[in-house]
């Protein structure tokens, strides 16, 4: 997987603000609030972080480290919260996820 890679995802809540597509799309409604969904490994190769983040300052990340396993372990995740229809405050925080 070629980093960084980011996915927008519906959600139930307000991420202050949403992002908002500002035309039509078959995928992503006008009226519905997405978010971003990104994993990346950090500049100095010290580990991956996989997050979740509104339009502006609102956002969730679970942080892993840098060893193969650890790569894989955030690829899996990331790739967790793409299938999903929504992706909900609650759901990354029964996941581990904190607040950005």
């Amino acid at each position: 997987m070629k980093f960084p890679t980011r996915v927008f995802k519906h959600t139930h809540n307000d991420w202050y603000p949403c992002w908002k597509l500002d035309r039509p799309d078959a995928r992503f409604p006008l009226s519905k609030g997405l978010v971003q969904v990104s994993v990346i490994q950090f500049i100095d190769k010290s580990g991956y972080r996989v997050s979740v983040w509104g339009a502006d300052d609102d956002g969730m990340e679970m942080d892993f480290g840098n060893s193969g396993q650890d790569r894989i372990k955030a690829i899996h995740m990331f790739k967790k919260l793409i299938k999903r229809d929504y992706v909900n405050k609650s759901y990354l925080a029964q996941l581990g996820f904190v607040r950005a």
